[in-house]
């Protein structure tokens, strides 16, 4: 139990909303919720590109060309780095009113100057910046808000937005480049093999 004084916690010991903090405070992601969606979409994410490794990229490397499984190895890494950053980075939420005055830390405040004081929040109890907006999902104001993403358990807003353009790029890379090792894998030796005919006898 924690026995701290309720204006010596941290920001993270006394958040209220529907995020999963970890570290710490040091990472943050989205609702249990998501999970439906979260755990599928990593899967997904981890088997094919290994099952492409295993199957087909040996083939391509030994008979047809190196820089394909090499390029595919390099857009794999890039492509779960930006993904574990765009689920475990802060999108840009903006802190309660109540949360400010616990901690009462005037540290954590951040000055917006571009406030618009017909946008209150009920929840948050603050007047939202502009392109800020409350995600229902996990209960808070984000800060330039773009969406909420399932299958990345997170918001995606002013803090994490590049990396989640650099996740679907370096995805859609990804695939473009296992699709294209597949019909090299397949057909390779289709030439050779329609060149061969049958003799009559």
């Amino acid at each position: 139990m924690n026995n701290k004084p309720i204006n010596h916690r941290q920001l993270w010991e006394v958040w209220p909303s529907k995020n999963r903090i970890i570290c710490k405070g040091k990472c943050m992601t989205g609702p249990r919720s998501d999970l439906i969606y979260y755990i599928p979409c990593l899967s997904c994410l981890i088997i094919v590109p290994n099952a492409f490794f295993l199957f087909v990229a040996p083939y391509i490397f030994l008979n047809v060309t190196y820089y394909l499984p090499i390029l595919s190895i390099v857009l794999y890494i890039s492509t779960l780095a930006f993904y574990f950053a765009t689920t475990f980075m802060d999108p840009g939420i903006i802190p309660r009113r109540p949360i400010l005055e616990i901690i009462n830390n005037n540290s954590t405040c951040q000055d917006f100057m571009n406030i618009d004081m017909n946008r209150f929040c009920s929840t948050c109890q603050i007047y939202k910046p502009s392109r800020s907006h409350h995600c229902k999902k996990c209960d808070n104001c984000v800060e330039i808000f773009d969406h909420h993403c399932p299958y990345l358990n997170n918001c995606i807003g002013g803090r994490n937005y590049l990396f989640f353009f650099a996740f679907v790029l370096s995805a859609t890379l990804l695939s473009l480049v296992d699709i294209a090792g597949c019909f090299l894998f397949i057909f390779h030796d289709y030439k050779k093999l329609g060149a061969v005919k049958p003799t009559c006898k």
